[in-house]
């Protein structure tokens, strides 16, 4: 069998093979290069002696290399923009390729700042004596398939994790709820029936809310949230949520200011409540004497609005990483540490900014800033 040049690495400045000479694509007619264009699919030649290869242009164009007309190329360039770590399963599947007459791979490349996802298909041609001469393929860029299946991966595990923790969070007040419908069903007095009765109320309430989270995670990575732009006045949300949070602010004793404003913003009415609800249910949640305010400044062309409470405050090393999934400052809390990862991804799909900064022991301000609807 010939020499197979691929069993020897080029190694950073060690010599480079020579280029083809004279020697032309045998590919042929134009039409064949137009297709290949409009399928955006590249193809070779690769001589097993030399080491070289031949490509069409379009081959050079999803390499992001070497002319933009069909030319020789060696192997040592070849080998600088496949990615390090897939070079040695490239060389595997070249050399498996002499043995079995195809050739399969699965690659990145490095194309400027970017890593491509290539697939290669290829056929062996052999000489007179059964020796393998050259490689004949063809090269696709897969990349946004790749990328549409980490989606579905990254989806799939993010789902598993919301179901292992549903699993557990849903559990306990549930169990909370049969022991007071029992306990009710077994008390003597009236005032024991209606403890047991409040008791549960609470556990349905944390159930509503924890499936409220679960389902708008749902839609999230589902993709089933569609914003609907409009042009609205603060004063319709800051009733909204006066509304939503007053008795239960009022419940554990704490001051809710929500100061007036008829600014008018342009966005979603509905994604904007829910973001500020959220931060709203956090604010309550980890806030057990003060107050919680919310208050607005304007930032150019924008109306940051601001929810400020007097809770436990966030630790410095939690701050970055209290928008993922799962995270919560205080682990003895109710629910799945989802509200503030929900906040983060419906902001995304606004294109709104949100911010926070907090001091232990003394609060938290969360900002988010909404772009101001223009004067006619």
């Amino acid at each position: 069998m010939s020499r197979n040049p691929f069993n020897q690495l080029v190694e950073p400045g060690g010599s480079v093979p020579p280029r083809l000479p004279g020697y032309t694509l045998g590919l042929g007619r134009e039409h064949l290069e137009i297709a290949q264009s409009a399928a955006g699919i590249g193809s070779w030649e690769w001589d097993v002696a030399t080491g070289n290869s031949l490509w069409s242009s379009e081959q050079f164009k999803l390499y992001g290399i070497g002319p933009d007309q069909a030319g020789t190329v060696s192997h040592a360039e070849v080998m600088a923009v496949i990615h390090p770590d897939d070079r040695g399963s490239l060389h595997t599947a070249l050399n498996h390729a002499l043995q079995t007459g195809s050739f399969n791979a699965e690659f990145r490349i490095l194309r400027g700042n970017q890593t491509r996802w290539m697939i290669g298909r290829g056929t062996v041609i052999s000489n007179d004596g059964d020796q393998p001469v050259r490689v004949v393929g063809i090269t696709m860029d897969v990349t946004d398939r790749k990328q549409a299946e980490q989606a579905l991966q990254d989806a799939t595990r993010a789902k598993n994790r919301l179901l292992a923790a549903a699993g557990h969070d849903l559990k306990q007040p549930l169990q909370v709820v049969l022991y007071a419908l029992e306990g009710m069903l077994e008390a003597q007095s009236a005032e024991k029936r209606q403890q047991l009765f409040e008791r549960g109320d609470r556990a349905v309430g944390r159930l509503i809310s924890a499936l409220d989270s679960l389902l708008a995670a749902s839609r999230l990575d589902l993709g089933g949230v569609q914003p609907v732009i409009e042009t609205f006045s603060m004063s319709d949300v800051i009733g909204y949520l006066k509304d939503s949070f007053a008795q239960a602010a009022s419940a554990k004793g704490l001051r809710l200011t929500l100061l007036p404003s008829s600014v008018m913003v342009r966005t979603d009415s509905e994604l904007l409540l829910a973001i500020l609800s959220n931060l709203m249910s956090n604010a309550l949640k980890y806030t057990k004497e003060g107050g919680i305010l919310v208050g607005y400044r304007r930032r150019g062309a924008a109306l940051s609005i601001e929810v400020v409470d007097t809770g436990i405050g966030i630790p410095p090393d939690k701050v970055e990483k209290i928008f993922e999934e799962f995270q919560q400052v205080d682990s003895k809390q109710d629910g799945f540490g989802l509200g503030l990862s929900i906040v983060k991804r419906t902001a995304d799909i606004l294109g709104l900014s949100i911010g926070v900064s907090s001091v232990v022991g003394r609060g938290s301000r969360f900002t988010v800033l909404v772009p101001l609807a223009r004067a006619r």
